[in-house]
């Protein structure tokens, strides 16, 4: 992938679902929660001095904080996870989790330049808000993604964000539940991203 893509492609990557919102801010809270997740993302794309393992950390704890990282594993395993153990659930979001992170910023190494802008924010029924965002590019046209909140007990959390229509939890739903058949169980999709995450992780590091 070209490099002036990646970081359009990273932040298609971030995973998300919907949790329940205790009370609804105001648009200009969630319009500077976007403004601020964003800013900081690029700001490690773009500080190539610290090393990678620093700034995997860096990328580890944004998406700790401020993405639900347990209810989009849930979401994403489908009718798969009210058959897996405890086990089994808890496995799964930490390898999901790990795996998203890597490969974020994985994408984000190619970091040339973009930078993202919010703009419109409109209510998400009584639960939340969805706000836009304006992805500019060096010599490429803006995209524009759309990045969905709700209000938690610890603040805002990313729940979806929708690239040019196309909603980045449902389209994540659908693969896993592919390739969940394709491996004949959860247990065989565990152990392939086991090794997926590992070499993913030596490949970014050398």
């Amino acid at each position: 992938m070209p490099h002036r893509r990646r970081v359009l492609a990273a932040l298609a990557l971030l995973p998300m679902l919907l949790v329940a919102p205790p009370a609804a801010a105001d648009s200009e809270s969630a319009r500077n929660f976007v403004q601020t997740v964003a800013g900081d993302a690029v700001a490690i794309a773009a500080d190539q001095a610290t090393p990678l393992s620093q700034r995997l950390d860096q990328y580890d704890a944004l998406f700790r904080q401020h993405f639900a990282l347990p209810q989009i594993s849930r979401f994403v395993l489908g009718r798969y996870w009210r058959g897996a153990s405890e086990d089994e659930q808890r496995r799964f979001i930490e390898l999901f989790s790990e795996w998203t992170v890597l490969t974020w910023a994985e994408r984000f190494e190619g970091y040339s330049g973009e930078t993202v802008e919010t703009g419109r924010v409109a209510p998400d029924g009584e639960a939340g808000w969805f706000v836009e965002s304006i992805i500019q590019r060096p010599d490429e046209p803006p995209v524009t993604a759309v990045w969905r909140l709700r209000e938690t007990d610890d603040g805002f959390k990313i729940v979806d964000m929708i690239v040019e229509g196309t909603s980045m939890a449902i389209t994540q739903r659908s693969d896993y539940a592919s390739r969940i058949r394709n491996a004949g169980g959860l247990q065989p999709l565990m152990a392939e991203m086991e090794q997926r995450v590992d070499r993913k992780r030596r490949n970014l590091l050398g």
